[in-house]
């Protein structure tokens, strides 16, 4: 009885195990990467303009551009994120969303370095 080599189907196994690897990387959406909370670099603050009406607002106070955005928690409704917000070095902005009949449950920011 001959013996098979097996060299194809580990090399097969390799490719497989590599490609999966490959899109589970490439899967991960860029933002979900770079994302962070405010650091020592932003002023950020945080509140709700009656019970509906969730905001955000940072100032820059670093050397490099960034983008925030308003995460708001919206109770027993879908969670809204407001726009990406760029500012410069010093600049400040402001972003607000709306949430459902069951009102603003609490407001996060997310930060992304430019």
């Amino acid at each position: 009885m001959r013996k098979r080599s097996t060299a194809p189907v580990r090399a097969l196994a390799t490719g497989v195990v590599a490609a999966a690897a490959l899109a589970a990387l490439t899967a991960v959406p860029a933002e979900a990467i770079v994302m962070r909370p405010p650091g020592p670099n932003e002023d950020c603050v945080t509140g709700a303009d009656g019970t509906h009406v969730g905001w955000a607002q940072c100032t820059n106070n670093g050397r490099r551009t960034i983008r925030f955005r308003g995460v708001i928690v919206c109770g027993w409704w879908p969670d809204r994120y407001t726009e990406w917000k760029v500012l410069g070095p010093g600049q400040t902005g402001r972003v607000r969303g709306e949430c459902g009949g069951s009102g603003v449950g609490g407001v996060g920011i997310d930060v992304r370095d430019d």
